[in-house]
């Protein structure tokens, strides 16, 4: 499937309105990544989705 930037915006403009429905069971860091990846490894399962939280830091010289 491929992604055009068309298809992002719906998605975008759906969740600015509050109109997406996305169940997310857990949100974490991304230093916490590879444990959610080893216990969903392990057969543990969610209710929902898993989000991975990151943030780029940009430092200014």
């Amino acid at each position: 499937m491929e992604v055009e930037a068309d298809n992002l915006q719906q998605v975008v403009d759906l969740a600015a309105a509050r109109k997406s429905v996305v169940a997310v069971a857990r949100s974490i860091s991304l230093a916490g990544a590879p444990a959610l990846m080893t216990s969903l490894g392990q057969g543990k399962r969610l209710n929902g989705k898993a989000i991975i939280v990151f943030a780029l830091q940009v430092l200014e010289v």
